[in-house]
């Protein structure tokens, strides 16, 4: 398949996700957080596995916001949608937001990841949720250089560089650095995205901005003030529902 040709498909089955299964999903999570009696505190991730008609298979990574500080109910789910498939060079997750856009994460990423932090996972998949499941949020900074956009982002466990690719549609990151690698330079601009992020906080703060799941609140939580990693629960079969 073409770039353009995924591109489609996942629009298409991301309708179906939408439509079919978010809101019975966000209720068997909150069904199970009732029922295993889980902490309001605790953020309890659920990453449900969903097959579309076009025969994809989705992960529908669930949890308590970060932005939250206790569970409320389904107004207080927050959602990662993840599609992935196989090319000639291993894994390829897209990761689909509404307010973002489609973000491509290359097989590489995750085994630099997997190698850097010493996570000795031999299945794909489990590299893919691993990463997640620690890296929940990415604030990036665009950097412009010979006619070419790249990309920087901070996440909890250091920073993912790429590339702005398909005509501008996806941003495309495509290698990781551990904290304990970083240059100079990236340290500088490691600095600024913090910066830069504190002040989009201040300014939702003055506005009164109402703060969902995909806002600014979310990202300074997950990325800068969680100490470790939720728990990764079961994958959960969503084509059950």
């Amino acid at each position: 398949m073409t770039d353009s040709e995924v591109h489609s498909e996942i629009h298409r089955d991301f309708n179906v996700i939408q439509n079919d299964f978010h809101t019975k999903l966000a209720l068997r999570y909150d069904r199970a957080r009732r029922k295993n009696k889980i902490k309001k505190d605790d953020p309890f991730v659920i990453p449900f596995k969903v097959v579309t008609p076009c025969k994809n298979t989705w992960f529908i990574i669930m949890n308590k916001s970060f932005s939250e500080v206790s569970y409320k109910g389904l107004e207080t789910i927050s959602i990662t949608n993840l599609v992935y498939y196989y090319t000639n060079i291993g894994i390829r997750v897209f990761r689909i937001d509404p307010n973002v856009g489609i973000s491509v994460f290359n097989a590489h990423l995750f085994s630099r990841y997997n190698e850097r932090l010493n996570k000795n996972i031999v299945e794909p998949i489990e590299k893919v949720l691993t990463f997640f499941n620690n890296n929940p949020f990415t604030h990036s900074k665009v950097i412009k250089k010979d006619n070419r956009i790249y990309l920087m982002g901070k996440i909890r466990q250091g920073i993912i560089l790429g590339e702005i690719m398909n005509n501008g549609y996806w941003m495309v990151w495509k290698t990781y650095i551990s904290d304990d690698l970083k240059r100079e330079y990236q340290n500088q601009i490691e600095r600024d995205l913090h910066n830069s992020l504190k002040n989009e906080i201040s300014k939702s703060f003055s506005n009164n901005s109402y703060w969902d799941n995909s806002k600014n609140a979310d990202l300074y939580h997950a990325i800068y003030k969680l100490k470790e990693a939720p728990k990764l629960h079961k994958i959960v079969d969503g084509n059950r529902c």
